[in-house]
């Protein structure tokens, strides 16, 4: 289903600037000081009109688990697969998630609600795809770095199924919005709506594996 989607998005020309209109911001603090992913989700639902609140979405739908960190038999430092999970709690002590904590959360708040929109992750797609994907009016969450600055030193440790995951102290999740040619814009769980430079953001972006979430 995500390569049909891909694939379908990368066959349409696209504007060279667009802009979500009227999409709603959303700052993850106080409440959840470590929630930017979640809090990223809960615009993307308000957005298509679900009222559910970040507390909700945070508390009763993310998938969270402690790291555990241990050595397995063989030396290896194995924990918690954060791709899953949240590590530690958004409201306090907490780290991040990967996109498939987010979709997750996402797809139990969808089905209680007998919606037949559904998360579905799109990691890997390049910038270029995801500039494709707001053209045709789809937000879409990305993993980046608070400001777009260069990913600090990962911490990390192998899963139970042999992944390694990793994750940074300035980790960061938003929702893209719109591109023009030189700039991007990102309603930020920790400043709202803002504009970046689009290299900076697309360095970013692909420093954290390109991974990204959206609804249809």
């Amino acid at each position: 289903m995500e390569g049909k989607l891909i694939t379908a998005i990368t066959v349409f020309p696209r504007r060279t600037d667009y802009s979500l209109p009227s999409f709603p911001e959303l700052l993850q603090n106080p409440e959840l000081p470590k929630g930017c992913e979640i809090t990223a989700l809960t615009m993307i639902l308000n957005y298509y009109g679900y009222e559910v609140d970040k507390k909700e979405m945070s508390d009763k739908y993310l998938p969270k688990a402690p790291e555990n960190l241990r050595y397995g038999a063989d030396g290896r430092l194995l924990g918690t697969d954060l791709n899953h999970y949240f590590i530690g709690d958004p409201a306090g002590d907490g780290h991040v998630c990967g996109t498939g904590a987010i979709v997750n959360a996402a797809n139990t708040y969808l089905g209680e609600q007998d919606s037949a929109r559904r998360a579905i992750d799109q990691n890997g797609a390049s910038p270029e795809k995801l500039y494709q994907l707001v053209c045709q009016g789809i937000p879409v969450i990305v993993w980046v770095t608070i400001d777009m600055a260069e990913r600090r030193p990962t911490t990390g440790w192998n899963t139970e199924e042999g992944a390694y995951v990793e994750w940074s102290t300035n980790d960061h999740a938003a929702v893209l919005v719109g591109y023009t040619e030189k700039t991007v814009k990102i309603s930020d769980p920790l400043k709202g709506l803002v504009e970046y430079d689009k290299e900076r953001f697309e360095a970013s972006y692909i420093s954290r594996s390109n991974q990204c979430v959206i609804l249809q």
